[in-house]
């Protein structure tokens, strides 16, 4: 049996069959991994000094292959599992979920519908980032939608994320005049 590889643990090695595309990342079409899933973060969000949970979509929000090309689809199934993740949270306890843009390419394509989500109210947290170093966005049509009552009747909170470098320095005032 393997122990501590990706994922820190089996799941990823007993299911292959689920892989998206040849990767390590499993796949959302799978109800089974879905279901599993759901449980961990279920769990995770039932320890008392646990504030909640956030889905994090950004960076390489892998949640679909070739096993369902499907934007519809893609799009009924993240659904379905945000809302079941939102139905079993513990009381009190925070859903957030990051999500990359310019969504309609870097989000929708996944079937990322982080604006039915905010609608419906099953998360407490939109966090919309990039996915590169120094890339720059209007957020202007984000805040739009998050302070339209009509678009967030549950007042979902809207974060704006970074992403962090893993190496180099912040460039000094001479590196930036150069």
């Amino acid at each position: 049996e393997v122990a501590g590889g990706y994922g820190n643990g089996t799941f990823y090695y007993i299911h292959p069959e689920w892989k998206i595309d040849g990767r390590n990342e499993l796949s959302y079409y799978y109800e089974e991994y879905r279901d599993y899933l759901h449980d961990v973060l279920i769990e995770m969000a039932n320890f008392e000094n646990v504030a909640g949970i956030t889905m994090d979509f950004g960076r390489y929000p892998y949640t679909f292959g070739k096993e369902c090309p499907d934007v519809a689809e893609r799009t009924r199934i993240m659904n379905e599992f945000v809302k079941s993740v939102r139905e079993d949270m513990p009381e009190g306890k925070k859903l957030n979920v990051r999500v990359l843009t310019p969504t309609n390419i870097k989000a929708d394509p996944y079937g990322l519908d982080y604006k039915t989500w905010v609608n419906e109210g099953w998360v407490d947290r939109v966090i919309i980032s990039v996915q590169g170093h120094e890339t720059f966005f209007d957020v202007t049509q984000y805040a739009n939608f998050f302070n339209d009552p009509t678009n967030n009747p549950h007042d979902v909170e809207f974060y704006v994320g970074i992403v962090a470098s893993l190496s180099g320095h912040d460039t000094t005032k001479a590196e930036e005049e150069s």
